[in-house]
């Protein structure tokens, strides 16, 4: 029998399903920020973007992390 030293998932949307609207409106509401559809929809435009940026390496993980919360800043 064959014996693996890994195995690696891809959790999110995978194993993992959640509510990414529901989740960032909890997040930014500890911070008193009305978080609305429209503005998830624009935030899903930027951090698609970003996500880009990154895997072009044009942005380091950091970059891409603190940029895509910065307009609620």
């Amino acid at each position: 029998m064959k014996t693996y030293e890994w195995i690696l998932f891809d959790a999110d949307e995978t194993l993992f399903n959640f509510d990414s609207f529901d989740g960032l409106q909890r997040l930014l509401s500890l911070f008193e920020v009305n978080f609305t559809q429209q503005d998830y929809q624009a935030y899903q435009v930027f951090n698609k973007s970003l996500w880009v940026d990154y895997q072009n390496g044009t942005i380091t993980a950091q970059e891409l992390q603190h940029q895509r919360f910065a307009i609620w800043a």
